[in-house]
């Protein structure tokens, strides 16, 4: 009895938590006007805001971008795939605001995006995109990067390892202790060591280390249907030293977007 009486407990704790939690996000959401990116934890906003910044310097970040997870401190977040996977199938009939949840292409990314409400969430541009049926929340994979293909293998999802940190080179990964052993005998490895500590390291990086985050950035653009389009590395055009830099890729034009962008999207001046 005592024992059946703590599992409902703990069971009872978590619910109440994730409650609470789910409340605090969603009050968050109504904040500002800026859409919002939902992700796993605080290393996925803690880099995608340092490489927004690198890219688009002279931009404000146009995302309001909310880790997942049950503990009270933002910093601390570390939610999973899972509490993502909540997160989105609630705030998508509790808010009015535009969001993407951003799911890790690994296995367990794939079982929860999968794993999403079948009667409110239909596969939408592609597989690696769904949308709610109010049009208003998306969820998606992330894209497979330029020289990562491999890390997601077509038709068997237990056989997925891409997470953000793959979006860095190789080279800068085991700069940080960051490559894991390699799977069998492939170029493909998962991500060991610290990953706050490896995101906060990531601002002392130049931009050309960002080159990958530009087409997720573009896909989340795309998405959300966005139509004025940020100039990437524009204040670097007249510097001395811009020769010494690749060209990093700009989000697409507007009449690549497959859906049309609802008004409050138009952001103005980087809202």
């Amino acid at each position: 009895m005592p024992e059946m009486y703590s599992e409902f407990h703990n069971a009872f704790s978590i619910l109440a938590t994730t409650r609470r939690f789910e409340d605090q996000v969603l009050a968050k959401t109504k904040a500002g006007p800026a859409p919002v990116l939902l992700v796993e934890g605080v290393s996925d906003q803690i880099l995608l805001a340092t490489a927004w910044t690198k890219l688009y310097t002279t931009q404000p970040l146009p995302f309001q971008i909310i880790p997942c997870g049950v503990q009270p401190s933002p910093e601390l977040r570390s939610g999973g795939a899972e509490m993502l996977r909540r997160c989105v199938e609630f705030l998508a009939i509790a808010s009015e605001k535009p969001m993407i949840a951003i799911f890790d292409n690994d296995r367990t990314g794939n079982e929860q995006y999968a794993a999403l409400n079948k009667d409110a969430f239909d596969v939408a541009s592609d597989a690696f995109h769904k949308e709610h049926r109010s049009g208003r929340a998306h969820a998606i994979l992330l894209p497979i990067p330029e020289g990562r293909a491999r890390f997601v293998t077509p038709h068997d999802t237990e056989q997925r390892y891409l997470v953000i940190e793959h979006y860095f080179s190789d080279a800068v990964l085991k700069a940080h202790g960051n490559i894991g052993p390699a799977i069998l005998d492939t170029p493909v490895f998962k991500i060991i060591g610290d990953k706050v500590k490896f995101a906060q390291s990531t601002a002392g990086l130049t931009p050309e280390a960002f080159t990958a985050f530009g087409p997720l950035f573009s896909r989340i653009f795309t998405v959300l249907g966005i139509q004025q389009m940020p100039q990437a590395m524009d204040s670097m055009s007249n510097d001395a030293t811009a020769t010494s830099h690749p060209q990093i890729p700009h989000p697409p034009p507007p009449s690549i977007a497959q859906q049309t962008a609802p008004a409050d999207l138009h952001l103005r001046g980087g809202e």
